[in-house]
């Protein structure tokens, strides 16, 4: 009987010291798969973070970028205001020098006049053209 409960004993000792080893290595496996687990969330919240940051300096220099067109857009609207002005200003000058024009009588009117309004008009209706071209370009490109 001595010798029964000794080997049972025995037996016994060896199962709890396989149940031990098993649960250390459980335990440690446990570990690692844990300390993978913790680097692999540690890169994927670097990269996020990478990519959050990149997307973050793209939307801030998308904004500067807007604010110059804005400003852009601001000058040329004010340009075409101050033309659409000055030009107002000329077809009314005009209209009085065609007046003028009309009720002199020919010999009084001198040929040197209406080259005068030529040289002045004609350059200035140009000009206004290419403002109103650079205006719409702005405005379709903002």
């Amino acid at each position: 009987m001595a010798d029964a409960s000794l080997r049972l004993f025995q037996a016994l000792s060896k199962a709890l010291s396989e149940l031990r080893s098993d649960m250390v290595r459980t335990a440690a496996e446990s570990v690692r798969d844990r300390a993978r687990s913790s680097e692999d969330s540690l890169n994927v919240q670097q990269i996020v973070e990478k990519q959050t940051k990149d997307l973050q300096d793209q939307l801030s220099e998308s904004k500067v970028k807007l604010d110059k067109l804005k400003l852009v857009v601001r000058k040329c609207k004010e340009e075409e205001v101050s033309a659409q002005n000055e030009m107002a200003e000329l077809r009314d000058e005009l209209k009085k020098k065609e007046f003028e024009l009309r009720n002199k009588p020919e010999r009084d009117v001198p040929t040197s006049d209406l080259f005068h309004v030529y040289q002045v008009f004609v350059p200035f209706f140009l000009h206004l053209t290419d403002l109103f071209d650079l205006f719409r370009l702005a405005k379709s490109r903002a």
